[in-house]
């Protein structure tokens, strides 16, 4: 039950439902970051938008935090390794 609605069943009457592994993967990603604990009527961003806050705090170097500063983290631990932890090889 998701806020009175029965999933399963909601899912089974949808027709044309993408079951690939990216679908899935996204929509686990989407349903990750929202907080159904909150009542979407009564705050809206947080139901939406709470899972990922609690699970991704702002990091104490940083003043703001959100998908795309976590991606700019992510990618300078590739780039890193890739070049060999910062240093050139010729």
């Amino acid at each position: 039950m998701y806020h009175g609605v029965n999933t399963t069943l909601l899912f089974l009457c949808l027709e044309g439902l993408c079951t690939t592994k990216t679908c899935v993967t996204v929509a686990s990603a989407i349903l990750n970051a929202m907080d159904d604990a909150v009542n979407p009527c009564d705050d809206f961003y947080q139901f939406a938008c709470g899972g990922w806050i609690k699970s991704n705090p702002i990091p104490a170097s940083e003043s703001r935090w959100n998908t795309f500063a976590l991606l700019r983290k992510q990618n300078e631990v590739v780039i890193k390794n890739v070049l060999g932890e910062g240093q050139f090889h010729s």
